[in-house]
């Protein structure tokens, strides 16, 4: 496609929260598609509930103490960017369904839309779902495949769901015949509704423009083949539809989450939580695989270790990993040197900025060692050089800057650098969901070519990079943080199936989580080189 796509919102009013607002200016502003109608529904039904409520209650009362955490939902105006294509429109209500008149449906059919975008809270149904070229699509708060019904956001809090779903939905006129064309998984915030849904409501900012883009590229008729290939296997719907908490409900909830709540505040006069490092040797050069066997690599009290990699030269390993003063609560890079024995050197810090740096990755090119660790903090991603090995290092340069990247892994396949990566899209978003892949046949360059596909995974559970990327009986593995019980819970290792300019695809094949001892909270990296295999993880320790 040449031209634009010709985007038409459906809106209950110009003063809407901010991510959607967000939206509409991420569309305006992109190079795919323009808004070229605005239809606002000016007879919206009264949905508001009369009776006393401890939901709406608990809900106001959040909004005062979060209110500044809470950039969602505050209110902005559309009428600066939408323009002045405007139709207020009275509609009619039928079975809880909106539904247009003829001669309003013939008047936005003039308009030769593409697609219509509601970020209406009405339903809608009838003739208007057939107008534009692609269907109506819709934003569904919550995972459709096992949530539907509402309010959003909020039983996923006091039913302790470990992750908030985004669906973004082709509307059909029988529900049970929408067509999932995105799906996104967020993490749930353990005890509060409103920072839960300010999370993933800023996270489902970038998915409608996402879509279009993919439509703009892809062409209608290769668009609409993706969608029905995602769409094959039947979607049963098996829970119940979802209403808003009775009083009773909320109390449970509620008094289940804060005792949670009071448990960690008991428990951490007792206990802090501290990252370490594991390791464990093998004869036969293959990784080691049974965690239990691991050895524990034990910071002092007030430090944590964390993000091991290897490396080895001269007959020697040498551990990279993160290293923290708790207090100082800004990360630096250290190295220790260890032998099959488990004997090792004090750790040295090797690099030291002003800033927070964690996941030293490490790459050889040309007989020489590089690192890129994460320095989101600073809003790059930098390259560093060994001069001295393996304590001496050096900037050398920076490979993107402006944004707010986790935990980059660079893999070379096929001639090609392929750097993976977490990208903070909206500000004040979650940097643990959404993973990013770009290429080049330079490593040194600043110009890294975005994928088709980008983000490739948009999924909690299995987005962030947990170590480097390996080969093991000729299939390649991306190790990958789950972070839906909490940050770093544990591992997913994914295979990748598919990884072209074109394509990319990967599935699941394991899952590992922190059961090996008691004492376990969370591990999220694995390396492994020659004989040596490293994790790290969070253990609770007596004060």
């Amino acid at each position: 496609m040449n031209n634009k796509l010709r985007v038409a919102l459906l809106i209950d009013d110009f003063n809407v929260p901010y991510w959607k607002y967000k939206v509409v200016e991420d569309i305006i502003n992109s190079n795919h598609s323009k808004v070229v109608l605005s239809i606002k529904i000016n007879n919206k039904t009264n949905t508001s509930l009369n009776s006393f409520s401890l939901y709406n209650l608990f809900c106001k009362i959040e909004n005062v103490l979060f209110k500044k955490n809470i950039v969602a939902f505050t209110i902005q105006s559309l009428k600066n960017i939408i323009g002045d294509n405007i139709l207020s429109l009275e509609c009619e209500f039928i079975n809880l369904k909106t539904y247009f008149n003829s001669d309003d449906i013939t008047k936005i059919k003039q308009q030769n839309i593409d697609v219509i975008l509601s970020l209406s809270d009405s339903k809608v149904g009838g003739d208007i779902l057939n107008v534009p070229k692609n269907g109506l699509w819709s934003y569904h708060h919550g995972d459709y495949n096992v949530h539907r019904g509402g309010p959003s956001g909020v039983w996923e809090v006091i039913e302790n769901w470990k992750e908030t779903g985004t669906s973004f939905l082709k509307i059909m006129e029988n529900q049970e015949d929408n067509l999932i064309l995105y799906q996104s998984y967020s993490t749930t915030n353990e005890l509060s509704i409103n920072r839960s849904k300010n999370n993933y409501f800023l996270n489902a900012i970038s998915i409608a423009p996402r879509v279009l883009k993919k439509l703009y590229n892809l062409g209608e008729i290769e668009f609409k083949k993706d969608i029905q290939k995602k769409n094959l296997i039947p979607n049963f719907y098996y829970n119940n539809k979802k209403n808003p908490p009775s009083n009773f409900q909320m109390i449970k909830g509620i008094s289940m989450l804060y005792f949670k709540f009071i448990k960690k505040k008991i428990n951490s006069i007792f206990f802090f939580e501290q990252w370490i490092l594991l390791y464990n040797f093998r004869n036969n050069n293959s990784i080691s695989k049974s965690f239990y066997q691991f050895k524990r690599l034990l910071p002092p009290k007030g430090r944590i270790w964390g993000d091991p990699f290897i490396h080895f030269k001269n007959e020697i390993y040498y551990i990279f990993f993160e290293d923290m003063s708790i207090k100082e609560n800004i990360g630096k890079i250290s190295v220790i040197e260890i032998n099959e024995k488990g004997e090792h050197t004090n750790p040295q810090i090797i690099i030291d900025e002003k800033y927070h740096l964690s996941y030293p990755f490490l790459i050889e090119e040309k007989d020489t060692l590089y690192m890129i660790p994460e320095s989101g903090m600073n809003r790059t991603i930098d390259i560093y050089k060994c001069v001295d090995y393996p304590y001496k290092w050096e900037y050398l340069k920076n490979l993107m800057n402006n944004i707010n990247a986790k935990d980059t892994t660079v893999f070379k396949y096929n001639g090609l650098f392929w750097l993976f990566t977490i990208l903070q899209e909206q500000k004040g978003a979650s940097t643990q969901e959404e993973l990013s892949l770009f290429y080049s046949n330079d490593l040194f360059t600043e110009n890294w070519y975005p994928h088709i596909q980008n983000p490739i995974v948009s999924d909690i559970k299995k987005a962030r990079p947990a170590g480097n990327i390996f080969i093991h009986n000729n299939r390649i593995y991306r190790p990958a943080q789950d972070c839906s019980i909490h940050y770093g819970y544990g591992m997913r290792i994914m295979e990748i199936i598919s990884l072209t300019k074109e394509n990319y695809e990967e599935k699941e094949v394991q899952s590992i989580h922190p059961n090996w001892a008691k004492d376990l909270i969370s591990t999220h990296t694995i390396n492994h080189l020659n004989k040596l295999t490293v994790i790290d993880a969070v253990i609770k320790r007596r004060k």
